[in-house]
């Protein structure tokens, strides 16, 4: 006699965790990079992030009174509405963020079924649909509050690190500007940063550009909360604790993105081997952000450990191709998108089958 079990879609959860309280965990871990993003970006920080999570928040509703299932309380589309958030500059046009929640969350999750069922990363999804039908609207950036006086408008301040890396030519190649952090040289630098490099200098003998400084703390234009690589960090620690999210696609991704990038990275601008920029690509843009937050989705990521590290691997080099051949410079999420589609086949290769483990 076959015992009745009560089958539940994914994602799958042990040691007596439930949906709702990894999604207010996950939430939790981060809200310093979101209160940071406000602290020195300005109100209108916090406003993108309350329009779009209220945008996620209906449009979840919207998804539950036409499949009749409620799960507007599990913390999934307010998850979803703040990683978009996160992904947007503080000056983006407030339809943007709207547009982009509302579309992950009716067409990604709510048409494929709802939580458990979506082939594709909601907030991933989302900013992608952002950024091709208003990628200018996603440079809107903020001069951050710990910028030297003086500086309020105009070139490199309408840039984030990488766009005004990219925007320089050496040798005719803008691609050029996409490894060499040599370029920043030009760019500003707050006066804690310059202090915190020198008293590291002076103290540990160690050479660090202040720009990095700024970069890893967040002191720099960009997403709202993928500006600030200390804070991720720190956020992300609790839950690798509790191992909601797990190692394999995080440490695939990084590696993979940052050995090519070093690697590589120099070639398109005749630098030869061995000559990109890591640190500067792992501190810009949204790499941190994905690595911790966006890779690990139980949902949209493979189920077994090997599939997972081949996820992060596929990642990291769609990533690099992207970023330092193609025009986009966020090129995680496109990534992360590309290697979705390749999930089911990573799981049909990767997954333990029944038949195996009765033998084993």
């Amino acid at each position: 006699m076959i015992d009745r079990v009560s089958l539940y879609e994914a994602p799958h959860v042990h040691q007596g965790a439930t949906t709702r309280r990894i999604m207010w965990t996950v939430i939790a871990t981060l809200v310093p990079a979101g209160a940071w993003a406000v602290w020195i970006y300005g109100w209108r920080a916090l406003v993108v992030i309350l329009v779009s999570v209220a945008a996620a928040l209906l449009g979840e509703l919207i998804g539950n009174l036409l499949s009749r299932r409620f799960t507007l309380r599990d913390g999934s589309a307010v998850l979803s509405g703040l990683l978009i958030a996160y992904t947007l500059p503080a000056g983006v046009p407030l339809y943007v963020p709207i547009a982009a929640a509302l579309f992950a969350m009716l067409v990604i999750k709510a048409s494929f079924g709802g939580l458990g069922t979506n082939w594709m990363n909601p907030a991933v999804g989302g900013q992608v649909f952002a950024y091709f039908s208003w990628s200018g609207a996603l440079s809107a950036w903020v001069t951050p509050r710990f910028w030297p006086q003086g500086i309020a408008t105009g070139p490199p301040l309408g840039l984030s690190p990488l766009e005004y890396i990219a925007s320089h030519s050496v040798d005719g190649a803008h691609l050029a500007g996409k490894v060499s952090a040599a370029l920043l040289h030009s760019y500003p630098v707050s006066t804690a940063a310059e202090a915190t490099a020198s008293w590291i200098s002076d103290s540990l003998r160690l050479t660090i550009d202040p720009h990095f400084v700024d970069l890893f703390f967040g002191n720099v234009p960009g997403a709202l909360g993928g500006v600030s690589v200390l804070l991720l960090l720190l956020g992300s620690i609790h839950l690798f604790r509790r191992r909601i999210i797990t190692w394999q696609a995080p440490v695939a991704f990084l590696t993979s993105f940052l050995a090519l990038v070093w690697v590589f990275g120099g070639l398109p601008a005749n630098r030869g081997w061995f000559a990109g920029a890591p640190v500067l690509q792992l501190f810009s843009g949204a790499t941190v952000l994905a690595a911790l937050y966006l890779i690990s989705d139980p949902v949209t990521t493979p189920l077994a450990g090997r599939g997972m590290v081949i996820f992060g691997i596929g990642t990291g080099i769609f990533a690099f191709l992207i970023r330092v051949f193609g025009a986009a410079g966020e090129s995680v999420f496109m990534a992360i998108l590309l290697m979705n589609v390749a999930v089911p086949a990573i799981n049909r290769l990767t997954e333990k089958r029944l038949n195996e483990t009765a033998r084993s």
